[in-house]
C-alpha cells in the first residue's frame, strides 16, 4: 500500500477540478456577453450567483451530479430590465428556439459585489484526487507507468470497465512496461482485490478504441441521424474509423465516452476461447470495483449511467466488460427482465 496522503483542499465550481466547472464557465461566458462593462471580478461574482441559483433549483439528490453537456449548452444568460425593482440577470433554457425559451433562475445585479467564494461555498467539493492526479486513498497502490499517459484529461464524462485477458496483474503490468506506447488503463484490479493506479487522472490513456454509434446501438437514432450514419458508411475508407470520427464530434452523452474524456479500469481475468466466456470476478475484486467506481463518481460527479462496459461501446470481444460493476439501480430490458442493459442516451 502507498503512504497515506493528505486530501487536497475542497474546491468550488470556479475551480477547473470541480464537477460543476463546465456550468460555471458557461455562465461566465453568458455574463461576459450580457455585462461587458463590468470588471472581471464582478462578472465572476455574477456567474457564481447564477450557478448557485441554478444548482439550488435542482432536486437536492441531484445537486452533486455533474450536468450533461447538452443540458448546459441549452442554458442562456439574458439581462433583465434595468429599471426593474430588482435589476437581475436571468437564465433561460430552450436556446435552440429562443422564442420559446423558458426562464429558469435569476440573480440580482447586486451579486456583482458579493465574492464568488462566498456565494459558491455551499457547493464546495472535497476531492480525493491529489494535484498529481493520483487518488489519496492509502489502500490504493501507486504503480505508475508513465508510458500509459497521453494528453491532458480536463473533463471526465465516463468510466469504462475492461478485463485483461490475462491471469495476473504482474503479467499485465510487465506488458505495459515493455511497450513504448502501451494501450492500457488508469487502474488495474488484481484477483486479490489489490487496486493499482497506473496512470495519473490528469491525463488520458489509450483504452477505449473506436466507439460505436450510440444512437444505432441503443435504438435512438432519428431519421436524420440514420441518413448521416449511412452516408458516413458509404465513404471509401475504413468504416469503423469513419463512424468513430462522426461520433467523436458529438457532445456527451449523445455519444459514448472516448479516450479523451474517460477513465479506464482493467480487471484481471482470463478468457476461455473454447466456451467464449470470461472469468468471473472474485469477491475481493467485486468489492474493490464498487469502492473504486464510487470514489471516482464522487470526485467527478458521475452516476451509474456514466459507467460503461467496453465491448458495448467499442468493437471488442463480447462480454469483456460485463458483470463487473453492479449499479445501484440496474436498468432492465423491457423484453427480458433478467438482462441488464446499458442505460440509453438521449434520442437524436
Amino acid at each position: 500500500m502507498s503512504e497515506p496522503a493528505a486530501n487536497p483542499p475542497a474546491v468550488l465550481p470556479n475551480d477547473p477540478h470541480h464537477r460543476h466547472n463546465a456550468l460555471y464557465r458557461h455562465m461566465l461566458e453568458g455574463v461576459n456577453a450580457a455585462e461587458p462593462g463590468r470588471n472581471a471580478e464582478q462578472r465572476s461574482n455574477l456567474a457564481a450567483g447564477l450557478v448557485d441559483a441554478y444548482l439550488q433549483s435542482r432536486p437536492e439528490r441531484e445537486r452533486d451530479q455533474r450536468l450533461d453537456e447538452t443540458v448546459i449548452r441549452d442554458l442562456r444568460v439574458v439581462p433583465g430590465a434595468r429599471d426593474a425593482p430588482t435589476p437581475s440577470l436571468f437564465v433561460v433554457s430552450g436556446t435552440q428556439t429562443p422564442s420559446d425559451a423558458t426562464p429558469r433562475i435569476s440573480t440580482p445585479l447586486a451579486t456583482a459585489d458579493v465574492p464568488a467564494s462566498q456565494t459558491l461555498a455551499a457547493h464546495a467539493q472535497q476531492r480525493t484526487v491529489g494535484a498529481d492526479g493520483y487518488l489519496t486513498d492509502p489502500n490504493i497502490t501507486r504503480t505508475p507507468i508513465p508510458a500509459l499517459e497521453r494528453n491532458p484529461l480536463p473533463d471526465v464524462n465516463g468510466i469504462v470497465m475492461h478485463r485483461t485477458m490475462g491471469s495476473t496483474a504482474a503479467g499485465t503490468l510487465d506488458h505495459w512496461r515493455g511497450e513504448a506506447s502501451p494501450f492500457g488503463t488508469h487502474f488495474l484490479i488484481d484477483r486479490d482485490g489489490t487496486i493499482h493506479q497506473t496512470a495519473s487522472l490528469n491525463n488520458n490513456t489509450n483504452h477505449v478504441g473506436r466507439i460505436r454509434s450510440r444512437g444505432e446501438v441503443e435504438g435512438t437514432l432519428t431519421p436524420e441521424g440514420e441518413r448521416e450514419l449511412a452516408a458516413t458508411r458509404r465513404l471509401p475508407t475504413n468504416d469503423y474509423a469513419d463512424v468513430n470520427r462522426l461520433e467523436s464530434a458529438r457532445p456527451y452523452p449523445e455519444r459514448y465516452p472516448t479516450n479523451r474524456d474517460s477513465i479506464g479500469i482493467e480487471v484481471v481475468a482470463t478468457y476461455n476461447e473454447r466456451t467464449a466466456t470470461w472469468q468471473e470476478p472474485t469477491e475481493a475484486q467485486r468489492a474493490s470495483i464498487q469502492r473504486l467506481v464510487g470514489t471516482l463518481q464522487q470526485n467527478y460527479g458521475l452516476n451509474d449511467r456514466d459507467v460503461y462496459e467496453h465491448d458495448r461501446i467499442s468493437y471488442k470481444t463480447q462480454g469483456e466488460g460485463a458483470g463487473l460493476y453492479q449499479p445501484a439501480a440496474p436498468v432492465r430490458d423491457g423484453n427480458d427482465p433478467g438482462v441488464q442493459q446499458q442505460p440509453a442516451g438521449p434520442p437524436r
